[in-house]
């Protein structure tokens, strides 16, 4: 509920008169003030004083300067109010004033921290993540000026939402644009593989092991599963950069995040066109079967604009990512238990069961006991 401010100047300071028996009215109150959008319901005692109480029941307030809007409060605005009381056998005036001001900000209804945009998209609608609420009306803008669409990284973007006498609200959201789709070659002599339809897979379900979201070449997720980049674990990623720059190490603010199941069954089909199914399957997973999709999975990339694989940054990483909730998920000498070629740069964030995966030695598969390798 919108509070209205309502400033009542009163122009006159009264006394019932000269008589010595005759009680003085004083006006003890020139300022009056509520919020845009609190019930109006004015009292004479709100502003004047008597000692004589009759002399306050018999007076009068002319409100009839007062305007009200749609929603039946008292619009935006100064109004005159003017109140009569009795003085002996004569009638006396006080005039005041009404002023109704707004000086809350809107309220966001809709909101999210941070959003994936596919390479290119720059007509994305960011409008549909966020919707306001102000009983005056609210304008919202949303500032991407800071976004480069055609260059993968994380940006900020800047949403405003301002009502009709100007009070605002402003949030910094985190903008993630993605990888740029690799083109597929079309030789004459072959013919050209296209990506596989997306099929929802009604019978996979998330598979949870130890509070832990399992996703690798047995475990799947649904093409309706579209939890969008986790904001706790973007946060630690944000961290775990940090801590990498104050140690001298180089490393991009851009990462590769969330993809959804969509965008990866494209990106596994142009690497299959161009290295063929057995190769892709050692360095891309298929669509359900990506920890990207999860939104808890990130690729490090080096200053060069390539996946970081650099020392000693890679070796920093392995040592110390647990510190900050994640694990290295591809290592070397576990492919035919992962199902992958090792990949430095991928860290997967676990939260707290880090230290202990990592202390262990253990594969994500070896920990929690579950199978891995390949699809069959």
């Amino acid at each position: 509920m919108k509070k209205v401010y309502c400033v009542l100047l009163l122009f006159l300071l009264i006394g019932c008169s000269s008589s010595e028996d005759t009680p003085d009215v004083t006006v003890y109150r020139k300022i009056l003030r509520i919020e845009y959008g609190e019930t109006l319901n004015l009292k004479v005692s709100d502003f004047l004083s008597c000692e004589d109480k009759d002399v306050l029941k018999q007076a009068t307030m002319d409100t009839s300067k007062i305007t009200y809007d749609e929603n039946t409060y008292p619009a935006v605005g100064l109004y005159p109010i003017v109140i009569s009381y009795p003085v002996e056998d004569s009638t006396q005036k006080a005039t005041v004033t009404l002023e109704v001001q707004d000086t809350i900000a809107p309220t966001l209804t809709k909101e999210v921290e941070a959003i994936e945009v596919a390479y290119g998209a720059s007509d994305y609608d960011f409008y549909q993540h966020f919707e306001a609420t102000d009983l005056s009306g609210v304008h919202m803008d949303i500032d991407t000026s800071k976004v480069d669409f055609a260059l993968t990284g994380t940006y900020e973007a800047y949403v405003s939402v301002t009502d009709a006498y100007q009070n605002a609200i402003h949030k910094t959201i985190s903008v993630h644009i993605g990888e740029k789709p690799q083109p597929i070659p079309q030789p004459i002599e072959q013919p050209v593989i296209q990506p596989q339809p997306v099929i929802e897979q009604t019978s996979v379900q998330p598979t949870y092991v130890q509070g832990i979201l399992v996703v690798n070449k047995k475990y799947g997720l649904p093409a309706s599963y579209a939890p969008g980049v986790n904001g706790e674990a973007v946060y630690a990623l944000q961290q775990l950069i940090a801590g990498m720059r104050a140690n001298g190490l180089q490393v991009l603010d851009s990462y590769s995040g969330y993809r959804s199941y969509s965008y990866q069954n494209q990106l596994y089909w142009n690497y299959v066109a161009s290295y063929g199914q057995a190769a892709t399957d050692t360095f891309s997973a298929r669509a359900g079967h990506s920890e990207h999709q999860s939104g808890l999975a990130f690729d490090l990339i080096s200053p060069n604009g390539q996946l970081l694989t650099s020392e000693p940054e890679a070796s920093w990483i392995a040592q110390h990512a647990h510190e900050y909730g994640f694990i290295v998920r591809y290592q070397a000498g576990k492919e035919h238990i992962t199902g992958y070629q090792a990949e430095p740069w991928h860290l997967r964030y676990v939260g707290s069961h880090a230290p202990a995966i990592y202390a262990s030695g253990l594969t994500l598969e070896e920990y929690l006991g579950i199978q891995g390798g390949g699809y069959y």
